[in-house]
């Protein structure tokens, strides 16, 4: 009897595929695998469905570089034929970067993000020199707490911001950030352009340009990006609780550089 296999899926997001929603992207990877012929393994029951789970959900109107799935197959099919098939079928802006087969004991990747890196370029009027902007970013992480959300339901993202860096390039504006993610503790970038704006007295004149760099899972107070999760790291990752601690100091702390 052939045993099934997990593959894990590396795709990126862009143009008008990020305003497509995180079940919309869900819909459009199961249509795929199975135009594309794959031998899909599929649940029990009255209705059966494809094994897919993703690392963590993008918003809509987020790009991103570089998104992690899982699938398993009925059996086991070179990840070469896999990415070729798959990208063939895939609608424009979802591109399929890699594909590669993952053993079944290793945990699933949900579990393992615990931080995610991003650049987003906020639509700002007035816009920001670089000293009032620089001067907003040291003034918001000097901050103990920083609450959002209205009033008796306020949520303090404070500790989920872990790197907060801006850029002015040709005058244009970028922030690239380091934030908490994953179900124990998770900071959208848009909440951080909120505090940012509020700070400055900016107001945003359309929806930012957002892009997340990348997922990561901490491990003995170090980031490493998932897609160099190998199976041993994974499981003492999960052992020692690790995949979602505390990383370092929020303006410029130990993990991966965000740019220049």
């Amino acid at each position: 009897m052939i045993a099934p296999m997990l593959y894990t899926i590396v795709y990126a997001k862009r143009a008008e595929a990020r305003f497509l929603s995180h079940l919309e992207v869900a819909r459009a990877f199961e249509r795929a695998l199975r135009r594309a012929g794959l031998p899909l393994a599929l649940s029990r029951g009255f209705n059966p469905h494809p094994y897919l789970s993703f690392a963590l959900p993008l918003g809509v109107g987020v790009a991103s570089r570089s998104e992690y799935l899982e699938v398993e197959l009925a059996q086991p099919v070179s990840p070469d034929l896999l990415l070729r098939r798959l990208q063939a079928e895939m609608p424009p802006g979802l591109r399929i970067k890699q594909a590669k087969p993952s053993r079944q004991a290793t945990p699933a990747l949900a579990t393992l993000v615990g931080a995610a890196a991003y650049a987003a370029r906020p639509t700002w009027r007035p816009v920001p020199d670089r000293t009032s902007l620089e001067g907003a970013v040291e003034a918001l992480l000097a901050r103990a707490e920083i609450k959002l959300g209205e009033e008796g339901k306020e949520r303090d993202i404070r500790s989920g911001i872990w790197q907060l860096r801006p850029r002015v390039r040709r005058g244009q504006i970028a922030l690239l950030m380091l934030l908490a993610a994953g179900s124990r503790q998770h900071v959208r970038p848009e909440a951080v352009l909120q505090a940012l704006a509020r700070l400055g007295g900016w107001e945003e004149e359309r929806a930012p340009l957002i892009c997340r760099l990348g997922l990561f899972a901490c491990l003995e107070g170090r980031l490493i990006p998932l897609g160099r999760m190998d199976a041993p790291t994974c499981r003492r990752a999960v052992a020692t609780g690790e995949t979602r601690s505390r990383m370092g100091s929020a303006g410029g702390g130990r993990g991966p550089r965000l740019g220049r």
